[in-house]
């Protein structure tokens, strides 16, 4: 729980000065001073890396083919040397053309977390649909899949891109940083797995004052951040504020911390009971050892640096080379003047006449093979295309089944990597799902709008929440059917051929390919008798099949159900319940049938034994007589 301030106002004078070396375990400090301890570590850490930071500088130039001045306030859009830097140079942006196309290909796929129960029963069932509806409506509100999208490009440049949730008005929410906020000892995180994180943030003064307002006198008296640093023309007042984590040690262990701190005080203090920090981390790829994780960028700097002197010296050489001259002699009365592009134009000279010599060859053409070559080898090391870089596709794919197989193939480069951006998507919607549940001990009332099948539902935590040990969760794309007419058509097809839907509902679905509904309406029934089973089982209510349903299949559902809690030993008053259930199915079907057979003796003529057929019409008879010849 956050501090008191009053106390902290009037500790800090006295404090201040108090504490001459910082502990390394800040966790473990008083609450009033723990900025004292906390801040001169974020500090350390930051000076021991600043390799680090150049680095993803280097980075960022590359990506955004920009001289950049750096990445903090003020500096992340001023040029290093605008003298020296030519926007006109000719350029081969190799790495942004990798980490874009890979961006599109994968980052894109917005696959879906599903939950599933492991032996669960319908009511069980329902729950997970629930919390699978449930994550959909809190990732749409909190605009996730945008988001995180920006984290996948933001690994492909500085290798690492985190996505940091939290919680505000009540909801959980999510925004993206980059990797130079975020910090962990590079001796604590040799295994990848450190106890704390450390965030360092410039905010503006206001807006702290807005987050934070009974700290308000503090935030005032907190040193502003060198204005040198951002040069801002209207002089805004910039906070460093530092956020940080510890992980407890242990099962059961309360000595995780969470806390938010500036120069002269602490703002938020609070125990944090989660094995795990508020972020989502997206590595293109893992170090052998650390915690950061490596680019795209990374991976192509050298080439994209000998692409660039190539090209460098070939533009200088084009320059001095690659143009046509004319040659004077000195004795000759020429004047250059009269040299001129005019058509059947005419020079007049004493002597020897100009002489007009053809450009010389500007480079050698290995030199051009060679870029040529650097070129396909970025491409070849990320493992992408040329091709899907220019957005196109093989002559002669037009089919469904083509585009979906040559999708596959291209997709195996990138088996790894997409398996590590679900498993990324995965871990997020752990973190919302644990952030939703603490949300949900002060507010029962607990809510989140999703869209499902055209219409806005709400969706209560109370009926979708399961424990974690009755579900699993999966990842499934969004879509299982192409959007293309070819796709679409060539879909339909394949259902059509393997006899899941007939001819009629195959048009439907070519016109709105809705495959969800569809195989909803065709199950209505199946979900319907589970779900007075679930009643019976859960609740012990009981109640009655009805004629408009399939009885016979109902009655077969019922009986399975049946021998399966006969198996679990449910007990013998609800197994009771499901065996009426089946007698009242046999029962409906029973009546069914003798109402049938009344209406049928009751359309025969009076007097007509049972079973004899009656008399046929005289021209019916006439009908059935064969045409005399």
């Amino acid at each position: 729980m956050a501090i008191d301030s009053p106390v902290i106002t009037e500790k800090l004078a006295s404090n201040r000065d108090a504490i001459t070396s910082p502990s390394r375990k800040w966790w473990t400090q008083d609450d009033d001073v723990i900025h004292q301890h906390l801040n001169p570590i974020v500090d350390k850490i930051i000076s021991n890396q600043a390799y680090r930071s150049q680095e993803n500088l280097k980075y960022a130039r590359l990506y955004a083919n920009l001289e950049l001045k750096g990445l903090g306030p003020g500096t992340h859009t001023r040029m290093a040397d605008s003298k020296t830097f030519s926007t006109s140079r000719v350029t081969f942006n190799v790495v942004k053309s990798c980490i874009d196309t890979a961006t599109s290909k994968i980052g894109q796929s917005k696959c879906r977390p599903i939950f599933l129960t492991e032996e669960g029963n319908w009511e069980l069932q329902q729950r997970a649909k629930l919390l699978t509806k449930y994550l959909d409506g809190a990732f749409d509100e909190m605009n996730y899949y945008k988001t995180k999208l920006q984290t996948f490009r933001d690994g492909g440049v500085w290798g690492t891109g985190p996505l940091k949730f939290f919680i505000s008005d009540n909801k959980v929410k999510c925004e993206r940083l980059i990797i130079n906020e975020l910090f962990v000892d590079d001796m604590e995180g040799l295994y990848a797995d450190p106890a704390c994180l450390y965030q360092r943030k410039f905010i503006l003064r206001e807006r702290l004052m807005e987050i934070f307002p009974e700290y308000e006198k503090v935030i005032d008296q907190a040193a502003v951040v060198n204005a040198d640093v951002y040069n801002s023309a209207t002089k805004v007042e910039m906070l460093q504020v530092y956020e940080a984590w510890h992980l407890p040690s242990g099962p059961g262990a309360k000595d995780g911390k969470h806390a938010i701190t500036i120069d002269n005080s602490p703002l938020l203090i609070e125990g944090w009971k989660f094995d795990f920090f508020p972020f989502g981390f997206w590595r293109w790829m893992d170090r052998l050892t650390g915690w950061y994780g490596t680019g795209l960028a990374e991976e192509l700097l050298g080439i994209q640096l000998e692409i660039d002197k190539i090209l460098r010296n070939i533009q200088l050489a084009m320059h001095l080379c690659a143009v046509p001259r004319v040659f004077i002699e000195n004795s000759s009365k020429v004047v250059g003047a009269h040299i001129s592009n005019e058509i059947a134009g005419f020079v007049r000279f004493t002597g020897q006449p100009p002489i007009i010599a053809p450009p010389a060859q500007v480079m050698p053409a290995e030199v051009y093979q060679h870029l040529e070559n650097l070129y396909r080898k970025a491409y070849e090391i990320t493992g992408i295309s040329q091709m899907s870089a220019t957005s196109q596709k093989p002559a002669g794919l037009n089919s469904g089944v083509a585009l979906r197989e040559y999708s596959d193939i291209a997709s195996e480069r990138f088996k790894d990597t997409q398996e590590r951006w679900d498993l990324s998507i995965m871990s997020d919607a752990r973190i919302v799902i644990e952030m939703s549940r603490e949300l949900y001990k002060n507010n029962k009332d607990l809510s989140i709008k999703a869209a499902d099948k055209g219409l806005i539902n709400e969706i209560k935590w109370a009926d979708c929440d399961i424990d974690d040990s009755k579900m699993v969760m999966r990842m499934y794309p969004t879509s299982l059917l192409p959007t293309s007419p070819a796709g679409k058509l060539q879909t339909v097809q394949e259902l059509l051929q393997a006899g899941f839907i007939d001819r009629e509902d195959g048009l439907e679905l070519l016109d709105f390919p809705d495959v969800k509904q569809y195989i909803s309406s065709k199950t209505s029934n199946r979900n319907l008798v589970y779900k007075i089973l679930a009643k019976i089982t859960e609740d012990g209510e009981y109640f009655p099949p009805e004629p408009f349903m399939d009885l016979q299949a109902a009655k077969g559902y019922a009986q399975e159900y049946y021998l399966e809690c006969k198996i679990n030993n449910l007990d013998d008053g609800k197994l009771e319940m499901i065996r009426t259930f089946m007698q009242d199915c046999q029962d409906l079907m029973d009546e069914a049938q003798q109402a049938a057979q009344a209406q049928a003796q009751a359309m025969q003529p009076q007097g007509q034994p049972t079973g004899v057929p009656a008399p046929q019409p005289q021209a019916q008879l006439m009908s059935n007589v064969p045409p005399q010849m």
